[in-house]
């Protein structure tokens, strides 16, 4: 049976140039599968064409066995010899399986071989599924990116499966010209700055993570709150805790100090008290004073083993403290601590003074009040009196016992200024008991003063406790009957105020230290007499001891001899300094140019006016230490005159408080007086009351003062 052959063209090189239209490969008509594998990015091979145009082929003929034989033979002849085949691997169609499966089935597999070879290609568009298998390299250098894409490449072929994509990031190239300018760079010294305030954020994050640990034992907790103290030596740190609320946590960490130990009470103490010597003061607010006040009853345990050893390590931070204080400021840093003495109260006592001295807020008085902190003072001023009245204590157990005495009372004067409510407090608790124990330790300060064997030192000390005394007495009897009178009923305070400015500081006192006790005790008595007319009637028939300081002789005299005779001398040193100003300022000039022309008795280059209208003196040229010499005398001068201004103006205001309302002791006062007229007075509390007005215009004594110029310009007339 002879059978008709029908040739099927090969895929040769020839059909792959130009198709039978004549069209070139550029601008061939593109298939439905080429179509879409431009549109996606895929590369055409010569390996890809081949395997499409035997699907193709294959589907436009006959599927019968005898002609696909035939089919075969005919490619396998139009091969040339010694030429191999371009792939070795099987047809797509399966010749075998054709006959049997329908062309559904066919369709089908086909689909899935063409998406296989597919899938063999390199996608730069990877699907979903395969994202996960995407691995970023980084590629540094050429010959690297050449081998590893060498590799990936041989792999990709080697595999079903798509390997995954390199990622290469190159980097710009930079310019490293001379010309090149680098912006927005921090200056030296802020980086400095700021590595500074990371290490100290460091530091205090592991100390405070200490502290916060509820298994850290009592030894952990004093090692690290020292360790706070060391770092608190430098100001720096001590202005880095006062930023970002890092005090507030520090404060929330130590709060339980004072139930803890007191060895741990003791360093916490001595944090505090750092931080309150600076000017800028810690942050005033429930829990610091609570703690505070807490710590403020905490004494010295010195048979403590724990409390010795930390107390020796407290003393060699104190001392770093003062080495550093010494080198950042000129001024001698008053410290009053030794070692024996070191413990948390009197640490809290130093710490609680500087920070009422600087804050004189509502808040803090109440505070004090209600903390328990008053009471505490009132108690321990007690005790100290009673350890002031020994006779067998000695001069350093007396300089200690001097001191806390003054820190104590430096905070009862502020915590009663313009306070009512704890001016009452401190007035009437348990049986006026402060007002009795500072009256004791003003007879004390009087016979310590007049001793003729004490020092100046001691001497010194006593005077500026008894103003300090006299500044609480002048806050508590302020607008306070009560007070008034029972200080007036105390036996021998009266005279103990007026012999102490009369008598004592003039005595035993350099001049400031008089000016000092004259103005607060006078000040003093002016309250005691406005609110209680009994006290008035004691003082004026009271009789005082008078220091002369010319002849140095002293003599008991009538209260009111002895204010006038000050008075008057006060009054008259102001006027002398007046005119002493006066004629060192004033200036001679030229009389005034005749109708004839030029003065010729005047030497116009050293008289009378320069051509730019300048006076003249009439003395040459003076040198620079001549000028300095004299500005230091003027200015001595004017000191001297305002302290004499203002304690005549005192003690005329005195005067004035005690002879009122009356006559009697009126007319003694004028017979006294130079004149027999009370005007030196009345003109002096004028000018007074005209500085006062200058300075505190808002001040309630202003009324006070010009109710006593009204009546003494009533008795005058």
């Amino acid at each position: 049976m002879s059978t008709a052959l029908k040739v099927v063209p090969s895929v040769s090189a020839k059909s792959k140039e130009t198709d039978s239209c004549g069209l070139d490969e550029n601008s061939k008509i593109m298939s439905p599968k080429s179509a879409n594998s431009a549109k996606f990015g895929f590369e055409d091979s010569d390996e890809s064409d081949d395997e499409m145009n035997v699907d193709r082929k294959s589907l436009s003929q006959p599927s019968s066995p005898a002609k696909e034989e035939m089919n075969i033979e005919e490619r396998s002849m139009s091969q040339p010899v010694g030429i191999k085949r371009r792939s070795d691997k099987i047809d797509i169609f399966d010749f075998e399986l054709a006959h049997k499966d329908d062309p559904d089935e066919q369709s089908k597999r086909r689909k899935m071989e063409l998406e296989s070879i597919l899938a063999k290609k390199k996608n730069i568009f990877p699907s979903k599924a395969s994202r996960q298998n995407i691995v970023y390299k980084h590629k540094w250098t050429q010959e690297e990116e050449a081998k590893n894409s060498s590799q990936s490449t041989s792999r990709a072929n080697s595999r079903s499966q798509p390997a995954p994509i390199d990622v290469v990031f190159k980097r710009p190239p930079v310019n490293y010209s001379s010309s090149g300018r680098i912006r927005q760079v921090k200056e030296a010294q802020r980086c400095l700055e700021s590595g500074a305030q990371a290490d100290f954020a460091q530091e205090l994050e592991y100390i405070l993570s200490t502290l916060e640990d509820s298994k850290a034992t009592e030894n952990m907790k004093c090692l690290s709150t020292i360790q706070l103290a060391k770092k608190c030596v430098k100001l720096e740190f001590r202005k880095f805790l006062r930023n970002d609320n890092n005090m507030t946590r520090v404060f929330n960490v130590l709060k339980s100090s004072p139930s803890e130990s007191a060895a741990w009470s003791l360093c916490v103490s001595l944090v505090i008290y750092f931080l309150a010597r600076d000017r800028a003061g810690i942050t005033i607010n429930d829990t610091t004073l609570r703690l505070i006040c807490q710590l403020l009853r905490m004494g010295r345990e010195d048979g403590d083993v724990e409390f010795k050893r930390f107390s020796s390590q407290a003393w060699k931070v104190i001392n770093e403290w003062r080495e550093a204080c010494a080198t950042t400021t000129s001024r001698e840093i008053q410290f009053d601590f030794t070692e024996e003495s070191l413990s948390s109260s009197f640490l809290m006592l130093e710490a609680l003074v500087y920070i009422c001295l600087r804050n004189h807020s509502k808040f803090i008085q109440g505070e004090l009040l209600t903390q328990g902190c008053l009471q505490w003072a009132v108690d321990k001023v007690d005790i100290i009196v009673k350890e002031l009245s020994k006779e067998n204590a000695t001069d350093k157990d007396l300089i200690l016992n001097l001191k806390e005495f003054d820190r104590w009372m430096r905070i009862l004067e502020n915590a009663s200024v313009y306070n009512v409510k704890n001016q009452a407090y401190l007035v009437t608790i348990r049986s006026c008991l402060l007002l009795t124990s500072c009256v004791k330790a003003l007879e004390f300060l009087y016979k310590l003063v007049d001793k003729p064997t004490a020092s100046q030192n001691f001497k010194d000390t006593g005077l500026d406790t008894i103003c300090l005394i006299a500044r609480v007495f002048t806050n508590l009897s302020h607008d306070n009957e009560l007070c008034c009178d029972n200080l007036g009923k105390t036996s021998g305070f009266l005279k103990l105020c007026v012999s102490s400015f009369t008598y004592l500081s003039l005595k035993n006192g350099p001049k400031e230290k008089h000016f000092d006790v004259f103005v607060m005790l006078c000040g003093l008595l002016v309250n005691i007499i406005e609110k209680c007319p009994s006290n008035r009637t004691r003082i004026v028939d009271m009789k005082i001891p008078v220091y002369d300081e010319n002849s140095k002789t002293s003599e008991e005299v009538l209260s009111l001899e002895a204010f006038t005779k000050l008075f008057l001398k006060h009054e008259s040193a102001a006027k002398t300094i007046d005119e002493e100003l006066d004629n060192d300022l004033d200036m001679e000039i030229i009389p005034e140019e005749g109708p004839g022309g030029n003065n010729d008795d005047e030497d116009d280059e050293t008289n009378g006016f320069e051509e730019n209208g300048r006076l003249v003196r009439k003395d040459t040229e003076m040198t620079e230490d001549e000028i300095l010499q004299s500005v230091q005398r003027a200015m001595n001068k004017a000191s001297a005159h305002m302290e004499d201004s203002v304690m005549a103006s005192y003690i005329g205001l005195l005067l004035g408080s005690l002879i009122q309302k009356d006559e009697v002791s009126a007319e003694t006062v004028k017979n006294l007086m130079g004149e027999n007229k009370l005007k030196p007075m009345i003109e002096q509390l004028q000018r007074f009351l005209d500085f006062m007005k200058l300075t505190n215009p808002k001040s309630n004594s202003i009324r006070c003062i010009q109710r006593i110029i009204d009546s003494l310009e009533s008795l005058d007339h």
